[in-house]
């Protein structure tokens, strides 16, 4: 029974943790370090992007890996609708 409890207590712990934002931090440093928002953050940057960061958020939500020839880690995302809009509307980069 106080294996129970604890379970309960600790889901309980997460839920006020991320009612409290802590659980956004934690989300967003997972992101931070994620492959995708690296490449993105390096596409903003070579384009000159005065919110880097930004495009870099956005493009690792809508980015896939892809096999490339010539490139062992190869992150792309589609430039649909759903990409440009977001790109837009949180960063206010049009492409």
């Amino acid at each position: 029974m106080t294996g129970a409890i604890s379970r309960r207590h600790m889901t309980a712990a997460a839920v006020l943790m991320f009612a409290l934002g802590w659980g956004a931090a934690s989300e967003a440093q997972a992101q931070a370090t994620s492959g995708a928002y690296r490449a993105g953050l390096k596409i903003a940057q070579s384009r000159n992007y005065s919110n880097p960061d930004c495009y870099a958020r956005v493009f690792s939500r809508h980015a896939r890996r892809d096999n490339h020839l010539d490139k062992k880690n190869y992150w792309s995302a589609r430039t649909g609708t759903a990409f440009k809009g977001e790109l837009w509307s949180e960063c206010r980069i049009s492409r």
